[in-house]
């Protein structure tokens, strides 16, 4: 009896002192160490210190899309060169003295490009009869950033006759003084109508141009 007595005893003490002991083990979380990397170059330290970010550039609209009405309601036009076909009439005092006739002539002129309202022109006409004048002038636009837009020119011009060939563009006698004005108006975007009157004062001719055309800008 005494036996079982001692017996129970000691498995109710270890018991006790098995669940009261405190548990002194500490579990230290490891950390994953990550792998060494290689050091840079000297180029990729230049490429990482030159790199730049950049932004899509917005999209640059054309002329035609730039010719509008402004917020104040004028319009704006943005064209800086144009070229121009011409048909006109050619009064000439002497030829309607003698024989009462119109002198009609076809032709172009070309206003080069320029950022102010002030441009350079070529032009070439030739009146019937198979006469041509190549012309250089400058012209001056009011309001050249409108629909309807005035002008003044001035320049020269030399008269080309087909017996005298090149040699005619250098003659004096064929050196002409051109004045003129006009203007153009805006009628279907970059076409505009063009109107204007030269007048040509030579050595051995003096007329004056009434001009009739369009002028196409870009």
């Amino acid at each position: 009896m005494c036996a079982r007595v001692m017996f129970f005893l000691t498995i109710y003490f270890c018991g006790i002192f098995a669940n009261a002991a405190p548990d002194d083990t500490v579990i230290v979380p490891t950390t994953p160490q990550s792998e060494p990397t290689a050091p840079s170059t000297p180029e990729e330290d230049l490429r990482l210190k030159t790199m730049e970010i950049t932004h899509p550039k917005a999209q640059e609209k054309s002329l035609s899309e730039q010719a509008k009405y402004t917020e104040d309601k004028s319009f704006y036009y943005p064209y800086k060169r144009s070229i121009s076909p011409r048909v006109g009439f050619v009064f000439d005092p002497d030829k309607l003295r003698d024989n009462k006739e119109v002198v009609f002539l076809f032709g172009f002129v070309f206003m080069l490009p320029s950022d102010s309202a002030d441009h350079w022109e070529l032009g070439f006409d030739v009146h019937t009869g198979g006469i041509g004048y190549l012309q250089f002038n400058r012209r001056w636009v009011a309001s050249h950033t409108e629909k309807f837009r005035p002008f003044l020119r001035a320049g020269i011009s030399s008269r080309m006759k087909s017996e005298q060939g090149f040699a005619s563009i250098v003659n004096q006698d064929n050196i002409q003084l051109r004045i003129g004005f006009g203007f153009e108006d805006l009628l279907i975007n970059p076409a505009s109508a063009a109107v204007g009157m030269d007048l040509g004062i030579g050595m051995d001719q003096t007329f004056l141009a009434i001009l009739l055309g369009y002028s196409w800008a870009w």
